[in-house]
């Protein structure tokens, strides 16, 4: 089957990438009816719920696009098979997609981002190190911005439906690094407000997550420098579920007389028609955010569980929104 504005090595060559007009941003993304995805019924509850759902996110989207701000770049693409995409220098390999993406963005962060039928993958090799992930799915939204004219409050919302995600890193530097993160779900999403001009760095972001039939391994082991983090940690997690939700909370402070700032993140979750297991802790400092990160976590399940993380940094303010996983 062919997905619109893929790479088509037979009628273009390796070279044509076939573009095809995408709605502009002031349209809604269309929402997934359960008769649009290939082996579902119509009648499917799981689908029905998750199409209920992109209310909150059109909602959001719509807020976000009527505040004005300077877009310093926005991209809408046709995304190619890897055989048709340049290979990165040096000892480093890069790949590429397979499917429609559609995302705005801009100097504040404000996201606007939505792929269908996707499939993404990369992968890097060094002399002593090695890490990829693989991520498809039958959707994928995601918004973030302020929602007011001030730029004082604001709000992110992601939404994943049939997903499946594989991401593991090996280094050996003036130590050993390792860690190992797969993931399936029929559906997540998940939705925060934030207060605070910067919204990679809100005073105060408090949210909520929910899964629906998802399995998870996870697996992380430091000791010494993999050359991106220097320190300890240790942990694992196994479990499936056929529900959970959970509650997050993040909280950004600056050091006074300084250009540093703490975070203090935490999240909690509970899991119904669950079976699980895992914990862990570290200690690290994290060469690419230049942050000093100290954690816990725990999870136990037995047809119900409860699930606990928290994270502790300090260092430069953060640059972007993402933040390192907890397991």
């Amino acid at each position: 089957m062919k997905v619109p504005g893929s790479f088509d090595p037979v009628s273009q060559g390796a070279s044509s990438i076939e573009t095809r007009p995408q709605p502009q941003n002031s349209e809604q993304p269309a929402r997934v009816r359960p008769s649009s995805v290939p082996g579902h019924s119509p009648n499917s509850p799981a689908l029905d719920l998750v199409a209920q759902s992109q209310v909150f996110g059109e909602a959001l989207n719509r807020n976000i696009q009527a505040t004005p701000f300077p877009r310093s770049h926005e991209t809408q693409e046709a995304l190619t098979s890897p055989a048709s995409l340049p290979r990165a220098e040096g000892d480093a390999q890069q790949y590429g997609a397979i499917g429609q993406s559609r995302s705005v963005s801009d100097a504040e962060s404000n996201v606007n981002s939505v792929s269908r039928l996707y499939t993404e993958a990369t992968a890097t090799v060094g002399n002593l190190s090695a890490e990829g992930e693989l991520e498809t799915g039958v959707l994928r939204q995601e918004h973030q911005g302020h929602i007011d004219d001030k730029g004082v409050f604001g709000g992110a919302h992601e939404l994943n439906l049939v997903n499946a995600t594989v991401e593991g890193h090996l280094s050996i530097d003036q130590g050993v690094g390792m860690r190992v993160d797969a993931e399936a779900r029929v559906a997540k999403q998940e939705g925060s407000l934030f207060v605070g001009k910067d919204a990679n760095n809100p005073i105060l972001e408090v949210g909520a997550a929910y899964d629906l039939a998802a399995a998870d391994l996870k697996s992380e082991a430091l000791l010494g420098s993999d050359g991106k983090r220097t320190g300890l940690a240790l942990g694992g997690y196994v479990g499936a579920s056929a529900a959970t939700g959970g509650i997050k909370a993040e909280l950004n402070f600056p050091v006074p007389f300084t250009d540093l700032s703490v975070s203090v993140k935490a999240k909690s979750t509970v899991s119904v028609g669950a079976i699980s297991a895992g914990g862990g802790g570290h200690a690290y400092f994290d060469h690419e955010n230049n942050r000093l990160h100290v954690g816990v976590g725990a999870d136990a399940a037995v047809l119900i569980g409860l699930e606990g993380n928290f994270d502790l940094s300090i260092g430069p303010k953060f640059d972007t929104r993402d933040r390192p996983s907890l397991l």
